[in-house]
């Protein structure tokens, strides 16, 4: 697997997703459905994308880990509990 993560939109035919489903096991996110065919999102391993589009219609919304490697820099460095202090009220980004 290569760590890399996406978050894609896949289409089908329920039957040819649910089997996706079964052999890749995941947690699919705002599931639509129109007749006998469904769309949903979910975040696979960038290797997938191939076994993936054998099963239906495969968008790339995101590359996932980059976005959360870019948040990185939100986080805040250190320890913010040094010396025993809990801070009080709404932190501030700097």
């Amino acid at each position: 697997m290569s760590n890399t993560y996406l978050l894609v939109r896949m289409s089908g035919m329920e039957k040819d997703l649910r089997d996706f489903l079964s052999k890749y096991p995941n947690e699919p996110h705002s599931i639509h459905r129109e007749g006998g065919h469904v769309s949903f999102q979910i975040l696979i391993d960038e290797d997938l994308v191939g076994a993936a589009r054998r099963f239906g219609d495969l968008k790339v919304i995101y590359n996932a880990t980059e976005v959360g490697r870019a948040r990185q820099s939100q986080v805040g460095k250190g320890n913010r509990f040094k010396g025993g202090e809990i801070p009080i009220g709404l932190g501030l980004r700097r």
